[in-house]
């Protein structure tokens, strides 16, 4: 029943992330060109900063997504452990 679950959410995250690695490439390309453009209109300014915006929340939503993953790693570890004290109750406890 856990394989499954694990598989989906594996799944989900994987997504997430290529989302998150696709919004820093985007944002990358709009600064490049916007720095290429050369002129210092108010449009070009705005497209800079949404590119940085871009930039910022593809790595920000990174590493969220990795301390969300480090808590999912924890939360299955915790889990292993009580199943392997309810099948083998002689071992001694870490």
């Amino acid at each position: 029943m856990l394989l499954p679950v694990l598989f989906l959410l594996g799944v989900v995250l994987l997504s997430i992330a290529i989302a998150f690695i696709a919004m820093v490439i985007a944002g990358a390309a709009l600064l490049w060109s916007t720095l290429l453009g050369g002129s210092a209109s108010a449009d070009t300014i705005a497209q800079g900063l949404i590119a940085v915006g871009l930039i910022s929340g593809g790595i920000g939503g990174s590493a969220l997504l990795l301390l969300l993953f480090e808590a999912i790693l924890a939360g299955l570890a915790k889990y292993a452990r009580l199943h392997y004290r309810v099948l083998n109750p002689g071992a001694p406890a870490p």
